[in-house]
């Protein structure tokens, strides 16, 4: 019995000492992006997923200008005024192609923003719960966002998440609709009708 309650402990011991170094011994970089949308249901300890992959978690949540001062008539205060502030803290070990270097790191994720590398909102079906999605898009048609401000930690640009971006494109069809005479059409379309009949 006394062997066995030793044996138990030290593998007790053994455990516990082996997630506290992979936990304590974690190397994580601070990694922060600006989101021009309400961020409601993302809460301090999201995740933040690479293609559905685990790959952090979110830190701090806050506004630009309350992380980085500016004046509120300056250009500056009236582009960034209404952003929030993303802090995220991302393990360099499961992000693909990247090392645990610091230097490495902002190396390798400069290039993979350059390759379309953004953030972006999302939800969790339809529980209202948000997280932060790392994915690639179309570099083209989302230009990095460039700030006049020297970031805290490594800045990576925001995409709009898949709710704002349908949200735009519906509106923006209803402003092209606004914007067709359809009085204008039925009329012409009745004087093309009255023409055939007389014809």
């Amino acid at each position: 019995v006394g062997l066995f309650v030793l044996l138990c402990t030290a593998g007790l011991v053994a455990g516990l000492m082996f997630i506290g170094t992979d936990v304590l011994g974690k190397k994580v970089v601070l990694v922060e992006t600006y989101i021009d949308e309400s961020v409601q249901g993302l809460n301090v300890g999201s995740a933040v997923l690479h293609r559905g992959v685990n790959i952090g978690q979110v830190e701090r949540i806050t506004f630009v200008p309350i992380e980085y001062p500016m004046e509120p008539d300056s250009p500056e205060f009236r582009k960034f005024g209404r952003y929030v502030m993303v802090v995220m803290a991302i393990d360099p070990r499961k992000f693909p192609g990247v090392d645990s270097e610091p230097d490495m790191v902002i190396a390798m994720l400069r290039n993979q923003v350059s390759l379309g590398l953004r953030f972006k909102l999302s939800y969790q079906g339809i529980t209202g719960i948000s997280y932060i999605e790392a994915d690639y898009v179309d570099p083209q048609r989302n230009p990095e966002l460039q700030v006049p401000l020297k970031p805290n930690y490594i800045y990576i640009s925001s995409a709009p998440s898949l709710f704002t971006s349908f949200t735009r494109a519906i509106e923006s069809v209803f402003q092209r609709l606004e914007k067709i005479d359809f009085e204008g059409l039925i009329a012409q379309l009745g004087i093309s009708f009255a023409a055939i009949e007389t014809t």
